[in-house]
């Protein structure tokens, strides 16, 4: 669903399935969730879940299509995906498409548990050969390097870092404002090499009004606009990580990386501020650290038990 679709009211039966993804504040909530439900409408012999009729649903068909999603999914993508499809379900309620019975009924699902971790951890030497790409001298590089030193370092997510402004950067205390999921504000703040990467970049940016992360053209020219989607930033990474002839990282993983280092340094509680996760459970799933800490920990424990 585009962002600029108007919205028209009419006598005709609404699509349920644009009116949850309607419900949805974030755009990248909706790109999300729009995609899980197309993977289901097609398994259900739909073009598209715009026109498939999701409060013909009953429980039976629910509890099929999370068993059918467990078996070819993680556990987390099982609870995201079946999710998508209560969602359709509520909006079919609010709607007055299904009577309250009903929709208890067919959503009254046993939850599917199992926390499979997933994802790549970036070691010191892979983002040492990632850095390297973004040294010479040129705007691409100056941008990238800033971006690149933002998520591994500090967790960013690709939407806060194409939401974020040049208002939003405070160059004397290096506090940085993000625009995170649910339109929720947090601050970072920016210090050491990460400071000189976007100092890097802003020399070369200026300061006029407008994204902290704008478009570069094909000359090196900046471009006075916003990086427009999450798809620039995977461009992004595939083509550094092919530079640095590493293997592939996502974005996800920066944040995965950046959240295993930063425990290494302080507090999980800090942690999560500083990713703006809402639980500590959240952050524990980020943890990438290998079997180390965990085996000097049992060591320690060893050792006080003997004395």
């Amino acid at each position: 669903m585009n962002d600029d679709t108007v919205i028209t009211v009419s006598d005709q039966r609404q699509s349920v399935a644009y009116v949850y993804l309607a419900s949805l504040t974030s755009p990248i909530s909706r790109r999300v969730q729009g995609s899980a439900l197309g993977v289901i409408s097609r398994k259900l012999g739909a073009a598209s879940p715009f026109e498939f009729r999701w409060e013909e649903l009953r429980y039976e068909h629910l509890a099929q299509i999370q068993s059918w999603l467990a078996s070819t999914h993680s556990a987390a993508a099982t609870r995201r995906y079946v999710s998508a499809v209560r969602g359709c379900l509520r909006a079919a309620w609010r709607m007055g498409y299904l009577d309250t019975d009903t929709y208890i009924r067919t959503t009254d699902l046993t939850p599917v548990h199992g926390n499979t971790k997933r994802g790549k951890y970036a070691t010191p030497e892979e983002l040492a050969k990632l850095y390297a790409t973004c040294q010479s001298a040129s705007n691409r590089n100056a941008r990238d390097g800033a971006i690149l030193r933002l998520m591994f370092c500090l967790g960013l997510r690709c939407c806060e870092v194409l939401a974020a402004e040049l208002a939003d950067f405070d160059r004397n205390t290096g506090s940085l404002l993000l625009h995170g999921k649910g339109r929720k504000l947090r601050s970072i703040f920016v210090f050491g090499t990460i400071r000189a990467a976007m100092d890097r970049w802003l020399e070369r940016r200026g300061e006029h009004v407008g994204a902290l992360f704008e478009v570069i053209d094909w000359d090196d020219g900046i471009i006075h606009k916003p990086i427009s989607s999450t798809l620039s930033i995977w461009e992004l990474y595939d083509k550094r990580c092919r530079r640095a002839g590493i293997s592939r990282l996502a974005p996800h993983d920066a944040r995965r990386t950046a959240c295993s280092n930063l425990l290494g340094l302080t507090d999980s509680l800090t942690v999560a501020r500083i990713l703006g996760h809402a639980s500590l459970s959240i952050t524990a799933i980020y943890d990438r650290r290998n079997e180390s800490a965990a085996r000097d920990a049992c060591e320690l424990a060893g050792k006080e038990t003997q004395s």
